[in-house]
């Protein structure tokens, strides 16, 4: 969400976070389960940042005629990782897979995501 309390929102922003929030909800029950210590609010703020560091992705993509150099650590890693269903609430390892194992798992791909951003 916007730093700051006295920042308003663009239209940009708030079209983004109509979007995220059709999407949250389907999840919402998912997440809850896999990370009970979570509140609601933390989630839908999570995903929020992850839909506005995706928009950054996509804009330097198409700014750089679809070439986007991945390094180590970085966002566009982590956005192309994923983990099974198998989260660990003990933060012991789990299995990371690619991109395209994630719908053969058939993880959803928000969901998929949202773990890698929480680090389990």
């Amino acid at each position: 969400m916007p730093a700051g309390n006295k920042q308003r929102w663009s239209q940009e922003d708030e079209q983004l976070y109509a979007t995220l929030l059709i999407q949250c909800e389907r999840d919402f029950k998912l997440m809850a389960e896999h990370f009970p210590s979570r509140s609601y609010n933390q989630i839908r703020s999570h995903y929020y940042n992850m839909a506005k560091k995706s928009e950054e992705m996509d804009r330097s993509f198409e700014e750089n005629k679809g070439f986007v150099p991945i390094q180590s650590g970085s966002f566009e890693e982590k956005h192309m990782t994923c983990v099974t269903q198998n989260v660990s609430p003990l933060n012991q390892p789990v299995k990371r897979m690619d991109s395209e194992d994630c719908s053969e798992a058939n993880i959803p791909e928000s969901v998929s995501y949202f773990y890698s951003v929480f680090g389990v």
